[in-house]
C-alpha cells in the first residue's frame, strides 16, 4: 500500500517537474524572441542613424546612395533602401538602380506608413522584392530640403537562426537545472517516506508475531517518536508474552500432575482440555464418578 502511495507521490512530482519546465520553456520562448525582435530593431535603427549621419550633408544623389546601399548589403547583410515621401524607391540594395523605375509604389507598406505618420516603423512581413520574410525598420528624416524614408531589413532566417541558438541554449541550462531539480526531489522523497516504509515492515513483523523486531532508527522529529513508540511497544508485548508464557508452563505442569482426571468443557460442552490422566480414565461417562472425575465447565 505504501508502495503505490510513493510511486502516487513520484508520479505526481515528476508531472509536476515536466510541467514547471515545459512553462518555463514556454515563457523563455516568448522573453528571448521578444528581446531578440528588439535587439534586431535597434540594430536596424541603429544602422539607419548611421547611414543618415553619412548622406546628411550630401545633396540626395541616387548613385551615390546606391553605392553606399550595396556596400552596406554586401558587408552587413543588411538591405538598403531610399523611398521618397509619396512612397516612390530612389535606391535598393538588390535592385540594379537602371530597374529601380519598375518596382512598385512602397506607400502602403506597412513600415512605411508607420515612419510617415509616427517618424519610424517597423514590421515582419513577406517581400514581394526579395521573395521571403524579412524584418524591416524604417526611419522618417529630413535630408537636406528632401523628406527621405530610410528602410533597412534583414533576412528573417536570420533571426530565426539567433533565436535557434538561444533557444538551443536556455533548453540545455534549463533541461540541466530540473534534471538536478528532479532527482534531488526524488532523493528527498525517498528519505520522507523511508520512515514510513521502516515502520510499515515493523508492523509486518509484530503481525507475524516477532515481537523482538526494532525499528533502525536514524531519521527525526514525528516518525522518530512514533518509531520510538512502536519500538517500546514491542518490547512490552514481548515480555508480557513470555510472562504468560512461564505461567502457562507453570499451570501445564500442575494441570499434568494432578492425580485426577481433568475434562475442561467449553460453555458449549465441547473439550477444550484434559490431561493425561483422564486418559486412564474409561471413556464411559457412567464411571466419571465412580473413578473420582473432576469436570469443569469454562
Amino acid at each position: 500500500m505504501i508502495k503505490i502511495f510513493k510511486n502516487r507521490i513520484i508520479i505526481f512530482y515528476l508531472i509536476s517537474v515536466l510541467f514547471f519546465y515545459l512553462i518555463i520553456f514556454i515563457f523563455l520562448n516568448i522573453y528571448f524572441k521578444q528581446k531578440n525582435i528588439i535587439f534586431y530593431r535597434e540594430n536596424l535603427k541603429l544602422e539607419t542613424d548611421v547611414i543618415t549621419r553619412v548622406i546628411e550633408n550630401e545633396k540626395i544623389n541616387p548613385l551615390k546612395l546606391d553605392e553606399i546601399s550595396k556596400k552596406i548589403f554586401k558587408d552587413d547583410r543588411v538591405r538598403l533602401t531610399f523611398i521618397k515621401k509619396d512612397g516612390k524607391v530612389i535606391v535598393d540594395s538588390i535592385v540594379d538602380i537602371k530597374d529601380i523605375d519598375s518596382m512598385e509604389n512602397h506607400l502602403k507598406r506597412k513600415e512605411v506608413m508607420d515612419s510617415l505618420r509616427n517618424g519610424e516603423g517597423f514590421s515582419i512581413r513577406y517581400s514581394t522584392t526579395a521573395h521571403k520574410e524579412l524584418i524591416y525598420y524604417s526611419a522618417f528624416k529630413k535630408i537636406g530640403n528632401q523628406d527621405l524614408i530610410i528602410r533597412a531589413a534583414v533576412d528573417l532566417s536570420q533571426f530565426k537562426n539567433d533565436l535557434r541558438a538561444i533557444r538551443k541554449e536556455f533548453s540545455i541550462f534549463i533541461s540541466g537545472f530540473l534534471l538536478f531539480f528532479a532527482l534531488s526531489g526524488l532523493f528527498f522523497i525517498r528519505k520522507l517516506t523511508e520512515p514510513v516504509d521502516k515502520i510499515i515492515e515493523a508492523s509486518k513483523q509484530y503481525s507475524k508475531g516477532n515481537f523482538s523486531y526494532k525499528i533502525n532508527i536514524d531519521f527525526t522529529g514525528e516518525m522518530k517518536k512514533l518509531a520510538q513508540t512502536l519500538n517500546n511497544m514491542g518490547e512490552e508485548i514481548e515480555k508480557a508474552l513470555k510472562e504468560i508464557e512461564y505461567k502457562n508452563r507453570i499451570l501445564s505442569l500442575i494441570f499434568e500432575g494432578m492425580k485426577e482426571g481433568i475434562l475442561i468443557l467449553s460453555a458449549k460442552e465441547e473439550i477444550e482440555l484434559f490431561n493425561r490422566n483422564f486418559l486412564k480414565i474409561s471413556t464411559d461417562l457412567q464411571y466419571y464418578f465412580r473413578y473420582n472425575l473432576k469436570i469443569l465447565y469454562l
